[in-house]
């Protein structure tokens, strides 16, 4: 009698199903990974260039016999020059899709051509010249040379893969400003508490403190840093496009002539009743949660103009 066969997928039907499996596309790379990617390339190609200039310009031979590192070194310097400008080339060509930040290339060309002293060009010319192979100082030549190499091209793929292949949203702009106007705004706080402490708690000629003579140049003091503030905050938010009705009305919240700004707030706070402890702990607590206040109504009017639809107008 026949018995009933089991089907069991063969070999071949495992290799069917596997490249079934494998013929998913698969994820393509952001742009940034691709760039980096070839950026290494490019270095590695630079640093076969690179030993190979050692091996028939710097180590050769002359005439004699003899190899003279010194007398090759100019040569070597300009084949490695004519080798860092394939390598710049390549790179720029490879990166040129990224579009932010808009100096990439500039800031990558001067790390490898520039004429700064960091700059991989200057490194590489700058290494003592050796003497001839299997000495302490051609051991060190050939140390510095991979360093400098290595630590440079590690600096530039790391910029690559920091950089973006589309434009910034104005809301990405908007947000990265935000970081610098907080930055602002701490540092006018810090400011303020040193008023504080210098002005309005200044001793007069008789050795006390006298809170209500002290207020108007407290007052004052307070304006001029909040001036400071105002200018830097605008500075700040003027890299935006179309954004001058945004730093006036910024500006007129910080220090605006109306009530509302946050200089009509500070100079609305009643002066400390003593310059004991509390009652100045409680004039700094209301002034310290004002300014806090007038970084959030800030940020606020930054982000619903970043949100803002665009119109057709310019």
């Amino acid at each position: 009698m026949n018995k009933t066969r089991t089907f069991r997928p063969t070999v071949s039907d495992s290799r069917l199903e596997e490249r079934v499996v494998l013929s998913h596309p698969a994820a393509t790379p952001p742009a940034q990974v691709t760039d980096a990617r070839l950026v290494q390339q490019d270095f590695n190609k630079f640093f076969q260039s690179y030993n190979q200039d050692v091996k028939t310009i710097l180590l050769k031979a002359g005439t004699d016999g003899k190899v003279d590192p010194t007398a090759n070194r100019d040569a070597f310097n300009a084949q490695v020059a004519i080798d860092l400008a394939t390598l710049d080339t390549s790179v720029v060509g490879h990166i040129k899709n990224l579009v932010s930040p808009t100096d990439l290339t500039t800031t990558i060309h001067n790390e490898l051509v520039g004429t700064d002293a960091n700059s991989l060009q200057v490194r590489l010319k700058n290494l003592t010249t050796p003497t001839p192979p299997r000495s302490a100082s051609f051991r060190q030549f050939q140390f510095g040379s991979q360093f400098a190499i290595g630590q440079t091209d590690g600096t530039v793929e790391h910029q690559v893969l920091a950089a973006r292949a589309t434009a910034p949203t104005l809301l990405d702009l908007a947000r990265q400003d935000l970081k610098k106007v907080q930055g602002a705004y701490a540092y006018f706080a810090r400011a303020y508490q040193k008023d504080v402490q210098k002005v309005l708690l200044a001793k007069g000629s008789d050795g006390t403190v006298n809170l209500t003579t002290n207020r108007a140049a407290f007052d004052t003091q307070v304006a001029a840093d909040l001036k400071t503030l105002s200018d830097k905050v605008g500075t700040i938010l003027g890299n935006l496009p179309s954004s001058t009705d945004l730093v006036t009305a910024v500006q007129a919240a910080i220090n605006g002539s109306d009530a509302g700004s946050l200089q009509g707030k500070l100079k609305a706070i009643a002066t400390p009743t003593s310059a004991r402890r509390l009652p100045v702990a409680l004039f700094q607590i209301q002034s310290g949660a004002m300014i806090a206040e007038s970084y959030v109504s800030v940020a606020q009017l930054v982000l619903a103009f970043a949100n803002k639809p665009a119109t057709g107008g310019a």
